[in-house]
């Protein structure tokens, strides 16, 4: 009789996490600014937890989710090492307690029938070059070397203490979230617009009076 019961709690403690990583919504658990230049970066991070929605989590439904609810972001974009050191510690320092998986989509997507290797064809969803990668490398025999060629969109994930490296993900239950980004670039004060239409006047005058000379 005590089988049976344990047997059954099993059962239903499966179909509670089962039904838990299946029916989702993305609630906000980390944010942070990265100040690069001129250019402020803004990063959210978001976790699927168990809620009464029909919110799945594919890689698009993220994008569309954050574009639709937040004019001016996007999935996240990881364009040079300085950026990837700013996710990193953004993510280490996160709370991240999801039950439903381990990856967190960023903002690339790859275009449809690459050839192996599979490194060719990808793309920003913000249109900035594709000239950075953090691919999963070999670490130890028999680890698999990303990109695998089983997904054309890219999760992020914390590997061997090695930083937040990424995965050509195609298993949707390995996915736990998904990392948004703002990026505002600074536009000089009219006041400073003033000072160098100035200047420019001033060199346009100087190079007249050397002319008539």
């Amino acid at each position: 009789m005590v089988r049976k019961v344990v047997a059954g709690l099993a059962v239903v403690s499966f179909v509670i996490v089962a039904s838990a990583c299946a029916i989702v919504k993305p609630e906000l658990v980390a944010q942070s600014t990265w100040v690069d230049g001129s250019t402020t970066h803004y990063y959210d991070v978001f976790e699927y937890f168990p809620a009464i929605t029909g919110l799945d989590k594919q890689w698009i439904t993220a994008e569309t989710y954050v574009t639709g609810n937040y004019p001016g972001w996007t999935l996240a974009s990881i364009t040079s090492q300085a950026e990837q050191n700013q996710i990193n510690a953004l993510m280490n320092g996160a709370n991240l307690t999801n039950p439903c998986g381990g990856e967190y989509w960023i903002g690339a997507y790859q275009d449809a029938n690459v050839p192996a290797p599979y490194l060719t064809g990808w793309h920003w969803v913000t249109g900035e070059a594709w000239d950075y990668t953090n691919w999963r490398k070999e670490e130890r025999p028999g680890d698999l070397v990303e990109p695998s060629g089983d997904g054309r969109y890219i999760g992020t994930w914390s590997y061997l203490n090695d930083g937040w490296v990424w995965n050509d993900e195609g298993n949707i239950d390995n996915i736990g979230g998904f990392i948004s980004e703002r990026i505002v670039t600074a536009v000089p004060e009219p006041a400073t617009l003033s000072l160098i239409g100035l200047s420019l006047l001033s060199l346009v005058g100087f190079s007249f009076k050397r002319k008539r000379k």
